[in-house]
């Protein structure tokens, strides 16, 4: 009797260390969910990922990985988010090893800000690890692995890595590095700066935190505000690669004595530094039925002017 009861404990130890074994396989296995993927997406904030449904065409794990990454940049007429991987990001290289799937990137993929990278390697392990045979990414900028801002290298990832934003009360805070434009002691050219702000990226967009900082001010030595502190921010988004920012009068009636031009390209090309901004339209209580100073129209769509930095 005793012997059977040894028996029996053993096959049953069998049984789950198999099934404990087969199950990641099972459960990464697109034919058991008829080669559907959940390919992520980022809402228009810029502040979390988006889920939509995707069948496959590939069966293979190489061919999954392009046609995944390139459905990623494909937007449905319906569908209210924007591409997780910006179009301007070219993926030159992947292949996987042992489970790993090794992602090469041109120089490009440094180009988007911390916010919108976090969220695009974020869409990319998630997309990629459902994949049979691929449960960790890595990703190679050029020969180099990624790093983060302080040069520390990302290394391996896999979707427990991300916190899924659910839309609970949870708090996702992150320093983001912002690339600002502010002023001269004289106040007619416009200085590049970086400044490192730590927000709530559930929902805080990374536009409004640029609007935001700028409305701050500098903190750096040698730089001056481009906007009145009595200035606020009463809405700002993103649609088609046009960023609508609005104030209240303040903008305008409060104007700082500086050259006609700084307030608003200080706001354009600050801007303009986030992947996937490519116009601002700025508007007063909602109407751009406006001139600033009586000589700039805001009835026209900003586009970046690197004419008014640098110098004295």
């Amino acid at each position: 009797m005793h012997k059977k009861i040894v028996f029996m404990c053993l096959l049953l130890w069998l049984a789950s260390f198999c099934l404990a074994g087969c199950s990641r396989r099972e459960a990464k296995d697109p034919e058991n969910a008829e080669n559907v993927y959940t390919v992520y997406y980022v809402n228009q904030s810029g502040t979390k990922l988006v889920k939509q449904s995707y069948t496959a065409q590939g069966t293979l794990a190489e061919a999954l990985v392009e046609e995944l990454i390139e459905q990623m940049r494909v937007l449905e007429v319906d569908m209210d988010c924007r591409p997780a991987v910006p179009d301007n990001v070219t993926l030159t290289e992947y292949n996987i090893e042992n489970n790993l799937l090794y992602l090469y990137f041109d120089p490009s993929y440094n180009s988007m800000d911390a916010a919108t990278e976090v969220l695009c390697r974020s869409a990319l392990v998630k997309t990629l690890a459902q994949i049979k045979d691929i449960y960790y990414v890595t990703i190679y900028v050029g020969d180099k692995p990624l790093a983060d801002a302080k040069g520390n290298a990302i290394g391996v990832m896999q979707p427990e890595n991300f916190i899924e934003d659910s839309g609970g009360d949870g708090s996702a805070y992150q320093t983001v590095t912002l690339n600002l434009y502010f002023t001269n002691e004289t106040g007619d050219r416009l200085i590049e700066t970086e400044k490192e702000v730590t927000e709530n990226t559930t929902n805080t967009s990374i536009e409004k935190m640029v609007v935001k900082a700028l409305l701050k001010g500098p903190d750096q030595e040698g730089l001056y505000p481009t906007l009145p502190s009595s200035a606020t921010l009463l809405g700002v988004r993103v649609k088609d690669g046009v960023c609508y920012v609005n104030f209240n009068d303040a903008f305008v009636a409060d104007a700082l004595d500086v050259a006609d031009y700084v307030p608003i390209y200080s706001i354009v090309n600050s801007l303009s530094e986030i992947s996937g901004i490519n116009k601002v339209q700025i508007t007063v209580n909602g109407s751009s039925d406006y001139k600033f100073r009586d000589s700039i129209p805001l009835d026209t769509l900003f586009e970046r002017n690197l004419d008014y930095v640098g110098g004295n």
